[in-house]
């Protein structure tokens, strides 16, 4: 394949750039579901299965219960 030289090939290598960190960054923030086995060895299901998204549920669930994770947002500050 031909070197890309020039101000278009500079700016094609710098979009195709901007366009790997953003699948990146998405798929950081896409939830997922980590198991352990009794020995420690961890596996991650599916994130397209039922069982995953039981799960994926479930922790939603449990961190809208635990509430605000900001100071100060459900009362005042403890010194």
């Amino acid at each position: 394949m031909k070197d890309r030289r020039g101000a278009i090939g500079r700016a094609t290598e710098l979009a195709e750039s901007v366009v790997a960190g953003v699948k990146r960054r998405q798929a950081a923030r896409s939830p997922k579901v980590l198991l352990y086995d009794e020995d420690g060895r961890p596996r991650t299901l599916d994130p397209a299965s039922d069982a995953a998204a039981g799960l994926i549920e479930t922790a939603r669930a449990l961190v809208e219960l635990a509430g605000p994770d900001e100071p100060g947002a459900d009362g005042p500050e403890e010194e």
